[in-house]
């Protein structure tokens, strides 16, 4: 794709529109146009084309400022032949407003062009810009918008693929370039409108003797004011002084177009720089979300590992105790078998005696001990009791 740059006056500072326009192109979501590589041929006035190098555009991926060097292009022998291939070799042309325009149609290239904010007012301010829009059914593929653009360049891109001219470029060749026919050679239509000219009346009236007396006087000042003020002095000083305020005028708007694009640049940047920092604080915020994720996992895992753990060795512990109390009970039944069988028989002796009595407190109080520790213990004496014969109430 050739982007054709234009001079100061259409577009001031042109760069800056280019790099907004090339963002919306890396943008799109067609990878045909995404991908699309871009030539700049920057205007050959030396500022201008300053502007352009001082921008390096060519840091952008796919795209070529070329030349590079002025002074080497304007004299080299190739400049003209390298300008007409880069025309012939491209699929498509955009700009804002240019002559360049022109000599591309002549190669059948589609051109198209975005009307965007300020620079679409300044488009249209041009006379020649008019030119483009209505000959021969118009040259230029006009975009209000950043969508149509895209489109359009879509488009044309696909038609260029094709090898088949541009139908609209065509027509404005037959209509603006080449009127009386594309099979007659120009320069002999240009000797004969010369002679024409020549043979026709002049309208131009010749001054009369009161202007040339006061030309005479104000002849000095013409170096001074640079104005002819010999044959004519009121006239030229009123078309100095209408120019002068036209020109004036012309310097204002332009002031006031400046400042206006600058200010949109400005919101344009700080919105980007939003849009930059809060895709930053956003990347940022979930970073941290997935860390604080990661780390909550970790712990997770950790604790859970940690109490199956736990659990596992407090089942271990009760299987052990189990096991253990499972081997100490029958030898605590036999013991206390025994010790009741004992104390059953010291009950027996002497019931009406001192002794007797001390006997059987004690072993109640030991019986007592001993059943209160363990209920399998108390049942285990109930049983005993029972079968030795003894009621209830002496169970009790």
């Amino acid at each position: 794709m050739l982007y054709l740059a234009s001079s100061r006056l259409v577009a001031p500072d042109e760069p800056t529109y280019f790099e907004r326009w090339l963002a919306h192109i890396r943008s799109a979501e067609n990878p045909l146009v995404q991908r699309v590589q871009v030539l700049v041929r920057p205007h050959p006035l030396p500022p201008v084309f300053a502007a352009w190098v001082a921008r390096e555009i060519s840091r952008h991926n796919d795209v070529v400022l070329f030349p590079d060097d002025l002074q080497e292009a304007l004299t080299s022998p190739d400049y003209h032949s390298d300008y007409a291939d880069s025309m012939r070799h491209c699929a498509v042309a955009v700009g804002l407003n240019s002559s360049s325009m022109v000599e591309v149609a002549i190669f059948g290239k589609a051109v198209l062009t975005w009307e965007d904010g300020p620079f679409g007012v300044r488009q249209q301010q041009t006379l020649h810009y008019h030119h483009l829009l209505e000959a021969g059914g118009g040259l230029l593929h006009v975009a209000t918008n950043a969508a149509d653009h895209l489109e359009q360049l879509d488009r044309y891109l696909r038609e260029a693929a094709t090898g088949a001219p541009n139908e609209r470029s065509a027509a404005f060749v037959r209509a603006f370039v080449r009127p009386r026919g594309l099979d007659r050679l120009v320069a002999p239509l240009m000797a004969e409108e010369i002679a024409d000219l020549l043979d026709a009346p002049t309208q131009v009236a010749a001054p009369g003797p009161a202007a040339r007396a006061v030309g005479e006087r104000l002849k000095g000042l013409s170096f001074l004011l640079g104005l002819p003020l010999r044959d004519k002095p009121a006239r030229s000083v009123c078309v100095r002084s209408t120019a002068s305020a036209i020109f004036a005028w012309l310097q204002l708007t332009e002031a006031l177009d400046t400042r206006r694009q600058q200010a949109v640049l400005d919101l344009d940047r700080l919105g980007t720089v939003g849009r930059k920092r809060l895709q930053k604080g956003a990347t940022r915020s979930s970073k941290r979300a997935n860390r604080l994720t990661r780390l909550s996992r970790k712990r997770l895992q950790k604790w859970s590992t940690q109490t199956n753990r736990r659990i596992t060795q407090t089942d271990k512990r009760i299987a052990h105790i189990n096991k253990r109390a499972r081997k100490k009970l029958p030898k605590l039944a036999r013991r206390y078998r025994k010790r009741a069988a004992r104390v059953l028989r010291h009950t027996r002796l002497a019931p009406g005696k001192v002794a007797s009595r001390r006997i059987i407190h004690r072993s109640r109080r030991a019986l007592k001990r001993i059943l209160s520790r363990n209920p399998r213990a108390t049942r285990l004496a109930r049983r005993v009791l029972r079968g030795l014969g003894y009621s209830k109430k002496t169970q009790a």
